[in-house]
């Protein structure tokens, strides 16, 4: 496509490892075509190591690059020179620094790095870092990046955490002309000085309380980020309460704003309801969600704003939409013992209100639905789904229906791979199906405390 970025890289490594430390060697490549239209590429080899002392708790690591032939052209791939030293306080309390020296083809950059970090799942994660950066065509620029989270236990039930985050330029800008990607900053520095999606200095905090008993469980947060660009707010709270034999009900209330240093202002609400009824020993189960949702734009708002609020006309838009989910499904067994067969009928419905500018909308809408599935084996199934949407006030109807093929690779995770021979769009039901006409892929995981420890237990085992 003219005028877009696109970028082919890769990169080979070989490492030996010893019981204090590693060498490798390894080789990048880049193949930039930038939005500018300009031809750029990169080939690097790599060569450095790390050394552990003081019996594993400071590691020294380090790394060269030089370019093959000159080819150093990548903004994003620059020939550098890094130290890492990383200092173990403690079992999960690390002290970080790094000195980088970066110098592509427009540019040379020097980068400094200091802070700390702490383990998450000691119930904290804390990160600090202050970074001073020359480059060359456009003076030294230092900026900042720091960040913080805390999870402060407060007895019977109660914990609260807080977190701040804030990225500050305070001189000079990195070179924008020869990006690949116009939304995603180069590698040597944060936020791009100059670029029309750049969302300056900011300063995000949060607040948060949660409340957990046997049968129920409560958390709130309270939200605010102001940058050079934009100031955000929010509120959100979730209830969850277990009513016993497989019987869970939840809630959830959400409220975002943000004001655009332009004038355009945004502004999403929604509140719901949900019950789900899934006992043990049982073959059916059901599902059940009746949200409320408010959306708010006006005319000086564009359609990429931060809560993707649709924008339609000029002048004030806002739409109120009701929407209720009903979904009943069977199976001829437990879920990933081989049931054989699953059925899962559905129906949603919705009543929408419109404004935009001097115009008002309004009207109802349903789907209902059907999917069948077949176990072939213990990892693999097939199935097939239909749906039809129906418009009361138009009296329109649209289709979807086709086959689709699933596997299981692993516990708790299925893929599927299916084919939509007809469809529609509907952005307020295609959540929980797929129903566009054309093909589609999709991957669903189940995560719970359990799956959480072993992931956390595994990356522990890793960096041993």
């Amino acid at each position: 496509m003219d005028g877009s970025g696109r970028r082919y890289a890769g990169e080979a490594r070989v490492e030996y490892r010893r019981d204090k430390g590693t060498l490798f060697a390894g080789t990048q490549i880049a193949s930039d075509h930038t939005i500018g239209g300009e031809k750029r590429d990169s080939r690097l080899i790599t060569l450095g190591g790390s050394q552990d002392f003081f019996q594993k708790a400071v590691t020294v690591t380090g790394q060269t690059m030089f370019s093959l032939g000159g080819k150093d052209q990548s903004t994003d791939f620059p020939v550098r020179h890094q130290i890492d030293v990383s200092w173990r306080v403690k079992p999960g309390i690390r002290l970080i620094g790094t000195q980088e020296f970066a110098e592509g083809d427009q540019y040379k950059a020097r980068s400094t790095r200091i802070g700390f970090d702490i383990a998450p799942w000691r119930g904290a994660k804390l990160m600090s870092t202050m970074n001073s950066q020359m480059i060359s065509e456009n003076g030294p620029r230092t900026f900042a990046q720091y960040g913080m989270s805390q999870s402060l236990p407060l007895g019977h039930g109660w914990t609260a955490d807080a977190t701040v985050d804030a990225s500050t330029n305070l001189k000079g800008s990195i070179p924008t002309g020869s990006r690949v990607n116009p939304f995603q900053p180069v590698s040597s520095g944060t936020t791009i000085s100059g670029s029309d999606q750049e969302d300056g200095n900011y300063t995000a905090l949060t607040g948060g309380l949660a409340y957990r008993a046997a049968l129920w469980s409560w958390n709130g947060r309270l939200e605010y980020r102001t940058s050079s660009l934009s100031k955000r707010w929010g509120v959100t709270s979730n209830l969850l309460r277990s009513l016993g034999e497989g019987k869970t009900i939840a809630s959830s209330v959400k409220v975002y704003q943000v004001k655009e240093k332009d004038g355009g202002t945004v502004m999403f609400a929604s509140a719901d309801l949900a019950f789900a009824w899934r006992p043990i020993d049982s073959k059916w189960s059901l599902l059940e969600r009746l949200q409320l949702r408010e959306d708010k734009a006006n005319g000086q708002a564009n359609s990429s704003n931060a809560l993707a609020v649709p924008t339609f006309a000029q002048g004030d838009d806002s739409t109120m939409r009701a929407i209720n989910n009903l979904a009943i499904n069977y199976r001829s067994g437990a879920e990933g013992a081989g049931h054989g067969f699953e059925a899962s009928l559905y129906y949603g419905a919705k009543y929408v209100k419109g404004r935009y500018a001097d115009e008002t909308y309004d009207g109802f809408i349903d789907v209902i639905g059907l999917e069948i599935r077949k176990d072939i084996g213990t990892h693999f199934d097939i199935g097939a789904a239909g749906s039809v949407q129906h418009s009361w006030s138009g009296g329109a109807f649209a289709f979807s229906y086709g086959p689709s093929v699933g596997v299981s690779p692993a516990k708790d995770v299925w893929i599927t791979v299916g084919y939509n021979i007809a469809g529609y769009r509907d952005h307020d039901f295609e959540d929980a199906r797929y129903t566009r006409q054309g093909a589609y892929l999709t991957m669903r995981m189940k995560f719970d405390q359990g799956s959480i420890k072993d992931a956390a237990r595994a990356i522990r085992g890793m960096m041993r």
